[in-house]
């Protein structure tokens, strides 16, 4: 699985909650990787950033 941000591709992976556990589609909380000055990981509710740390060991491997 990837996550985070392709250079290539120009695609943001995320990880998406379920609605509900009977209901696979789209629900409210994403968790992604997201690169400004730092990388950073976020959770976000509704869009809304809930959680941020911004120190994260970056490891690239070669594509």
């Amino acid at each position: 699985m990837k996550l985070g941000f392709d250079a290539k591709s120009n695609i943001n992976r995320v990880l998406e909650s379920w609605r509900s556990s009977d209901d696979p589609s789209s629900g409210e909380i994403t968790y992604g990787v997201e690169r400004h000055e730092l990388v950073q990981s976020v959770i976000r509710k509704k869009g809304m950033p809930t959680f941020r740390r911004l120190k994260m060991r970056v490891e690239i491997s070669p594509t």
